[in-house]
């Protein structure tokens, strides 16, 4: 990135003063008319406010302000986005819809059928109960080399739902989750397990991926209205390893 230079003059009485602040903290500050300083490369918001003779900052409110003056946002931004990145997985297990169990509440539609290319068409309805929900589960036996799931999926109408990841033990259950959001297009979502959300009562914030004992993809008036229905083309659920 080039080397940035801010110039600024001001028709002010003399000895009005004009202070550069970045990231609203004062950076320079000099009552001549007019001036030019050299800010080089170092990332920022910037802005210039003018203060008349006897003003005093920060307690008065300035005179004049500027408005906001962006400098090597782009580059700061490109490289925070590329140090939050993931690895990509090293390996991809796809989970069977042979093994998929069907669960709902009483009332609820629940149904899967094979999709023309190979997939499947899940299919719900829920009745007017707010604890109605309907959902697909994949029995796991542990999951601790495993640390994402992929889910490739559209949906006829906009809708989200369900990722949760399960586990049962003396009797309590605990469940972490995400939502995503589907629609008409199909997408491939990667889903971390050390990002899944407590969903109720949990021992602990994040699921311990070797005590896991189920996957599901879950329809629940949470997400959807009751008495509502829908479709779900899910092409693909796999598993990542890194």
């Amino acid at each position: 990135m080039a080397e940035v230079g801010l110039h600024a003059r001001v028709a002010a009485p003399v000895g009005t003063t004009m202070v550069v602040l970045r990231d609203g903290e004062p950076l320079y500050d000099t009552t001549d008319a007019e001036f030019h300083l050299a800010v080089g490369t170092v990332p920022g918001v910037y802005r210039i406010e003018a203060y008349l003779p006897g003003m005093q900052r920060p307690a008065d409110v300035p005179w004049l302000v500027s408005n906001p003056i962006y400098v090597g946002l782009r580059a700061a931004h490109d490289a925070a986005l590329a140090a939050a990145q993931r690895p990509r997985a090293a390996f991809f297990e796809p989970l069977s819809f042979a093994d998929v169990l069907l669960e709902s509440a009483p009332g609820s539609a629940n149904a899967l059928a094979p999709a023309a290319d190979g997939g499947r068409v899940w299919t719900y309805r829920l009745p007017d109960d707010t604890g109605a929900y309907a959902a697909l589960r994949w029995p796991v036996n542990g999951l601790a080399l495993r640390d994402r799931m992929d889910l490739r999926a559209s949906a006829r109408a906009p809708m989200r739902v369900w990722v949760q990841a399960r586990t049962s033990q003396a009797g309590f259950e605990e469940r972490w989750g995400q939502t995503v959001f589907l629609d008409e297009t199909e997408r491939t979502y990667e889903l971390h397990f050390d990002e899944f959300e407590p969903i109720g009562e949990t021992r602990t914030p994040r699921p311990r991926r070797e005590d896991l004992q189920a996957l599901l993809l879950a329809v629940d008036w949470v997400n959807a209205k009751p008495g509502s229905s829908g479709e779900v083309t899910i092409a693909e659920v796999r598993l990542g390893a890194p």
